[in-house]
């Protein structure tokens, strides 16, 4: 809405029409700024462009009070309430712009500004994909960017997946599915997912290379557990395992009550010969 050229002796640019702002055009500006910090990562200021936007956001176009997005507001965060742009639903206002701010906003932070894995739910029908391949990837994202590192059907892992082209190939069974994918940005090399905490018995799933330098979320996964009673950890997918992350395991057990324990679930063949050299092989219980 300004002047695409300075008017002579003039140093601002000028308000076509008004100073409103839409709350569509809002949600673009913001969306574009992640894209361009996530696929460039050549300028600081996109991503604080981004987090300003998203500021201004929440901080104006949201009705608390009431509840619902307001159709636009002004430069100062007034709503502007004339009219039918009163209304928070119309011909011109649903809500998808809406719902697609927010999940895309966490997809271009999570993958691709902060590097960190998401999950993503499935509920196919059974027979109803071409070739029974159901797609995963959230968005277009820049190709090599993110991978699909693990896949959960009915809680059960699940290993007939592609996790570059992010497909994974559905059972032709006919049963009722709920299909559950770990999107992870290119380059993670360990993963942690919380699979379920139950009577104070968390299970884990640990894919990857647990090497002392990604411990951390490790311990940043199990901090967040109040009243843990026990550990499962599912290491199905793990390729190694440091002998000082089993130090770790074994010691943090003294900050527990007694009756804590950790058992190791799916411990695959090439880790077999680690654990039984490991002086701490007793202290875990193997399922």
């Amino acid at each position: 809405m300004m002047e695409r050229t300075l008017k002579d002796g003039e140093e601002l640019y000028r308000l076509v029409w008004h100073d409103r702002k839409a709350w569509w055009q809002q949600e673009q500006g913001i969306l574009a700024y992640y894209i361009m910090a996530g696929v460039y990562n050549d300028k600081p200021e996109y991503l604080r462009y981004a987090r300003e936007g998203s500021a201004f956001y929440n901080g104006w176009f949201l009705d608390y009070d009431a509840g619902g997005i307001y159709f636009n507001v002004l430069a100062n965060g007034q709503p502007y309430a004339l009219g039918t742009e009163r209304n928070k639903g119309s011909h011109s206002m649903a809500g998808y712009h809406s719902f697609e701010l927010c999940f895309l906003a966490a997809v271009y932070t999570n993958l691709l500004v902060n590097k960190q894995p998401m999950d993503f739910f499935f509920s196919p029908e059974p027979g109803v994909w071409p070739d029974n391949r159901l797609r995963v990837a959230p968005d277009i994202l820049p190709k090599g960017s993110i991978r699909l590192a693990e896949v959960w059907l009915n809680g059960q892992p699940y290993d007939d997946f592609d996790a570059e082209n992010l497909t994974v190939t559905l059972p032709s069974d006919g049963s009722d599915m709920k299909v559950r994918c770990r999107v992870v940005p290119a380059g993670t090399d360990f993963d942690v997912d919380l699979l379920s905490f139950e009577n104070g018995v968390a299970t884990l799933a640990l894919a990857g290379d647990l090497v002392v330098s990604q411990l951390k979320h490790l311990q940043t996964t199990l901090e967040r557990l109040s009243g843990l009673a026990g550990l499962v950890l599912d290491i199905t997918n793990l390729k190694s395992i440091d002998d000082s992350v089993l130090n770790y395991l074994v010691f943090s057990k003294q900050s527990y009550p007694e009756t804590y324990t950790i058992s190791l679930q799916g411990v695959p063949d090439h880790l077999k010969a680690t654990l039984e050299e490991s002086e701490f092989l007793e202290d875990f219980i193997l399922l």
